[in-house]
């Protein structure tokens, strides 16, 4: 007995039914916990002066010049103006209202994009002295 083209068809075409069957008939799998959904807030100082911008160590970035942090990592930043004059902070895209000498003001950002994002002062709207670089990974 031959097999004819017809013949050979319609046993696929019972086999990939049986194997629709069978997937529509299992459970759904349960879903992976979500990788960007923080637990955590970190606070994180950041202090501003004339000339530097300093962003205190925590447990992402120990080691390194710049801050590092996960993807989806939430961090409020307590910046504090110590310079002469008053700066505003743009992180990212953001940009922070004026901060006066002394005063101090809670920045919150959630990083949920890996990569790499320029961090400096702004004196009257426009970039002035220091600057850093944030990486997500």
């Amino acid at each position: 007995m031959t097999n004819s083209p017809s013949r050979v068809f319609l046993v696929l075409a019972l086999a990939s039914s049986t194997v629709v069957l069978a997937s529509s008939l299992a459970r759904p799998a349960k879903g992976a916990p979500l990788t960007t959904a923080p637990s955590v807030t970190y606070v994180v100082d950041m202090t501003l002066t004339n000339s530097t911008i300093i962003v205190s160590s925590d447990k992402f970035s120990k080691g390194s010049k710049y801050p590092r942090y996960p993807r989806g990592a939430s961090i409020r930043y307590d910046v504090t103006d110590k310079g002469t004059r008053p700066y505003s902070i743009k992180i990212g895209s953001h940009v922070t209202p004026v901060i006066d000498p002394g005063h101090s003001m809670l920045v919150h950002v959630q990083w949920i994009v890996r990569g790499q994002f320029l961090y400096e002062t702004l004196y009257k709207g426009k970039p002035l002295g220091p600057k850093g670089y944030v990486t997500v990974f």
